[in-house]
């Protein structure tokens, strides 16, 4: 099995990491932008190129009835699933209520002044290397956007010195498999791409301790629930409107201020609301999305600006795997897409 690892960023080629001597200054990810807006207020599962409850096909009659009617039209868009036990159709509206009422239960706090060792650029490269490896174990999307929240509320709870940051990922990342993933790497495959730099009792240790202080409790709302819900109701078999909206959430992920300063569902119609601003699809934001969401245009358009500066520089910095990822044939090319140079305007 091929390593995979943590690399110093601030190096211009790759070589093996030493986790203790990460370059923090040197380092283009992760910085503070000029403006930084306000926090406001307080099936099936598929690989990392899919989602679950994925969008009917044309030949669907629900798919011909939001073809040939207006964007704004309410739909049901579960129409096919009615014969699909699995789905569970009859409940989703109340789930997704749920997850609305629950989501800031389970959201880190504004952590980083609080840390004595760790910054926000120390965040962004550890983020960068997790996109690595979830993409080298072919782990799921959900998966990933677990295991940056495990993360973010440990280190809302805990000082972690900066030579075990990398630690509290790949244990972050084990507790999200076991709770995502059918088969998930073992501990000796993680302290492996850690370039062995951790020891099997310091693993145990660690994730003992994130069970505890998080009090076992990792089933909480993320991005991830709402953009599949969002993306399905966007417009039928638009994959490359799909893959741009994850694109944006996944490159939010790496973004310490998207991740404390927005909700799961804030991020997730920001992000869908961005891509349709960028590939251009009329309507931006109508208002069958709106009522889906629960949030008009100006509730979201702080986090869409954050995340289309981060989308317009993803490809000059250092810390790149989103983009890596993004501009394979799996994900279209999406990543390779030219700019519009109007996108703030349009936002």
């Amino acid at each position: 099995m091929p390593n995979v690892y943590f690399h110093n960023v601030g190096d211009d080629c790759a070589r093996k990491p030493n986790p203790e001597a990460v370059d923090v200054d040197s380092s283009e990810a992760g910085e503070k932008l000029d403006s930084v807006p306000k926090k406001e207020g307080s099936g099936k599962s598929a690989r990392e190129d899919q989602i679950p409850n994925s969008p009917p096909t044309t030949k669907s009659k629900i798919a011909r009835r939001i073809l040939i009617e207006p964007e704004d039209q309410p739909v049901d868009m579960d129409a096919d699933d009615d014969t699909n036990n699995l789905a569970a159709d009859e409940y989703l509206d109340e789930l997704y209520n749920f997850y609305k009422l629950t989501e800031e239960e389970n959201r880190a706090s504004d952590y980083m002044e609080s840390q004595r060792e760790i910054n926000t650029k120390m965040r962004t490269i550890v983020v960068d290397w997790l996109v690595e490896v979830h993409r080298h174990f072919k782990l799921k999307t959900e998966t990933l956007f677990l295991n940056i929240n495990i993360i973010d509320r440990y280190l809302s709870l805990i000082n972690v010195p900066k030579k075990e940051l990398q630690l509290v990922a790949i244990c972050s990342m084990s507790l999200a498999c076991k709770y995502e993933e059918v088969s998930y790497p073992k501990v000796n495959d993680l302290l492996e791409i850690s370039d062995k730099f951790y020891n099997r009792r310091q693993f145990i240790s660690r994730e003992r301790d994130i069970v505890e202080k998080l009090q076992w409790n990792f089933t909480v709302t993320t991005p991830y629930v709402f953009l599949v819900r969002l993306i399905r109701a966007s417009i039928v078999q638009d994959k490359e409107m799909e893959n741009m909206a994850f694109y944006l959430a996944e490159l939010g992920l790496g973004n310490y201020y998207v991740m404390v300063l927005f909700s799961p569902s804030q991020i997730a119609a920001a992000a869908v609301y961005s891509a349709r601003c960028i590939l251009n699809r009329i309507q931006y934001w109508n208002q069958y999305l709106q009522n889906l969401a629960g949030y008009c245009i100006e509730q979201i358009k702080d986090c869409a600006k954050l995340l289309v500066r981060i989308y317009a520089s993803a490809a000059d910095v250092k810390t790149k795997s989103v983009y890596n990822k993004f501009s394979s044939p799996r994900k279209g090319h999406i990543a390779l897409l030219p700019q519009p140079r109007n996108i703030e305007e349009r936002l």
